[in-house]
């Protein structure tokens, strides 16, 4: 089953229904060693006034047509109730949650060698991520051992995380630190020296450069959701997606998970071997074998 329909994608291209909140602060693993962090997650709007009650039935009124009116305001009630929950949870006393000391991240992630958190296509990409789901990312210049390390700090501060991600060499720290860990999962963000699920942007090089900026930003958005839908659930047997732009449209356009193709067939190279020397085992012998 593709997941993504049109209603979908046509979700994942207009903009977030709850906006996009990031907190940055500093979690101290040690009181010697503070981490530079920034959370991104959607906080839920306040959901305004409920619905206005429906006025007393016409005497004349069509009883099918009361009813479906009530049909309708019980699901509006309903929703609001839900919707008002959701933003009381995250915002108690009418205040944005402390995210740093109650925050749940899915994905702990960081920066490729030489930039930051503030590089255009990683904030794009959390931000696509933190629609559905929350992303805890680090910024640190030290080597791959420091950061390896940092990942495993943070891991035991925040256990919710069960993906870790990072950017070219931020992947390799990731990958380094997920071992002997509680994470199940890794997103590497364009490392493409990997097999496994692959999601390749069309004319995307190594720092995703596009021209306009805008359309980097959106293909960039649209992978972190792709990268949030494959963290809750995946076809291992489906391992294959390619995002690109539709210039008509101005939009990312992107096609569903597909299995990867064949390996074409390969010569059979057959070696002969002949051992001359009788002193050896095997001597006077010979076999053969196929590469």
């Amino acid at each position: 089953m593709d997941p993504f329909t049109p209603e979908v994608r046509a979700a994942m291209l207009a903009p977030s229904v709850n906006p996009i909140q990031r907190t940055d602060f500093v979690h101290n693993a040690t009181p010697n060693v503070p981490i530079s962090c920034r959370l991104y997650r959607t906080v839920p709007v306040h959901p305004g006034p409920t619905p206005a009650p429906l006025p007393p039935p016409a005497r004349d009124r069509l009883s099918n047509a009361r009813l479906a009116e009530e049909n309708i305001f019980n699901e509006q009630t309903l929703a609001h109730a839900a919707s008002l929950e959701r933003s009381t949870a995250a915002n108690p006393g009418g205040n944005p949650a402390e995210e740093s000391a109650t925050a749940e991240p899915d994905m702990i992630f960081t920066h490729g060698r030489g930039s930051t958190l503030d590089n255009e296509a990683i904030v794009s990409f959390t931000e696509g991520w933190a629609r559905t789901q929350v992303t805890l990312s680090f910024e640190n210049t030290g080597d791959l051992n420091s950061r390896t390390a940092i990942f495993r700090a943070l891991m035991l501060a925040f256990p919710s995380a069960t993906s870790l991600g990072g950017r070219s060499c931020g992947a390799r720290a990731a990958t380094r630190g997920s071992i002997y860990s509680q994470a199940s999962k890794l997103v590497m963000f364009t490392y493409p020296l990997v097999r496994g699920l692959n999601a390749r942007m069309i004319d995307g090089d190594h720092a995703l450069w596009y021209d306009p900026p805008e359309k980097r930003v959106a293909l960039c958005n649209i992978a972190g959701q792709i990268a949030a839908m494959w963290n809750v659930a995946r076809d291992p047997l489906l391992t294959e997606l390619t995002l690109g732009w539709d210039d008509a449209a101005n939009q990312s356009i992107w096609t569903t998970w597909m299995a990867p193709p064949e390996d074409p067939p390969r010569e059979v190279t057959t070696a002969n071997v002949n051992i001359l020397n009788s002193g050896l085992p095997g001597g006077g012998g010979n076999f053969s074998f196929n590469i």
